[in-house]
């Protein structure tokens, strides 16, 4: 969710989705899209960009 606070421009968000692996037309309509953070969060598009390996790779630690 924070991740997605540092993209403030739809530009933006749609350009480093497509980076992180996300189809483009799944990732115009999340990029594009009004909805807060919160709830973009549990979309198919953020879900296949950041896989688990890229958020351990991040620094994140899973029990």
């Amino acid at each position: 969710m924070c991740y997605r606070k540092q993209w403030p421009r739809c530009r933006t968000r749609v350009k480093n989705l497509v980076r992180l692996g996300c189809p483009l037309d799944a990732a115009i309509s999340v990029g594009m899209s009004r909805k807060g953070p919160w709830h973009l969060s549990r979309t198919y598009a953020t879900q296949l960009a950041r896989s688990k390996e890229w958020l351990v790779k991040q620094g994140q630690v899973f029990h």
